[in-house]
This record gives C-alpha cells, structure tokens and sequence, in this order.
C-alpha cells in the first residue's frame, strides 16, 4: 500500500469557504450562468475551490487546493468522521462546516463574481506557413 499524499484539513477547507462567503476576493473562472457544472474561484490569499452548479443551485464542495498546492477532494473525508460506521457520510465543507449563513453568503458572492478575463486570441502569424516539400527542396 503506497501512501497517500498529505490534505488539507477539513478545518482549513472549511475557513477557506467562510472566508471566501465573508469578504476574502477572489476571481471565477466563469460566470454561474456559464456554468455546466463547475465553477472555479482563485482567492486572493492562494486558495483555489472548485463548486459543483446544480439546476442553477450551488451544490458540494468538488474540490479545493491550498496555497501549498495540497488537494482536498470530494469523498476523501466522512461526516461527522470516519468511527462513525455506516452513519458515515461523504462530507461536504458547504453542507456539513457552514452555517446556514455563511452557505448563504457564499452562494449570493458567486453568482455576481468577477471572472479572468478571457484569454487574448492568437494572432495570426505575420510568416509565411512553409509545406514540409519546401522545406525540403530549400535545404
């Protein structure tokens, strides 16, 4: 059995969520109306979080990245913890570490986030395209 790399603390997923609910800025990689599923918010303080979007309505916690680049995925902890037996479940951070408030504020600040800009498009290219054949006929 190998070992698994270390996580995030439920705890510190769990402040990155009520910081982000609170006032912490962040950026989303897109608008909740684009959203087919995920949305990616970047906070300012390194953390990255990872929301599912379900029928228009904010759903788990899908995945978080700590500034040090350790990952904390949904599934990888139970609620209210793993002795708990069949009485386990999956935990959810929005669901089983915020307040009612707290989840409430989260859902209102990502419907109106600010995104990333769009990448710029590529421009074409000012040189001409040369085929293989004249590459080879001008060696």
């Amino acid at each position: 059995m190998t070992d698994l790399p270390p996580r995030p603390t439920s705890a510190t997923v769990a402040a990155a969520l009520a910081r982000a609910s609170d006032s912490e800025p962040f950026l989303a990689d897109r608008p909740v109306g684009d959203c087919r599923g995920l949305q990616t918010i970047d906070l300012v303080s390194g953390w990255q979080l990872a929301i599912w979007w379900i029928d228009g309505r904010m759903g788990p916690l899908h995945r978080a990245i700590d500034p040090a680049g350790l990952e904390w995925i949904y599934g990888c902890a139970r609620w209210p913890d793993w002795s708990a037996g069949p009485d386990a479940v999956v935990l959810d951070p929005v669901v089983h570490l915020l307040t009612d408030h707290q989840r409430q504020q989260l859902e209102a600040r990502l419907r109106v986030a600010v995104c990333w800009p769009p990448a710029p498009m590529p421009r074409a290219s000012v040189l001409p395209v040369l085929r293989l054949d004249e590459e080879l006929l001008a060696s």
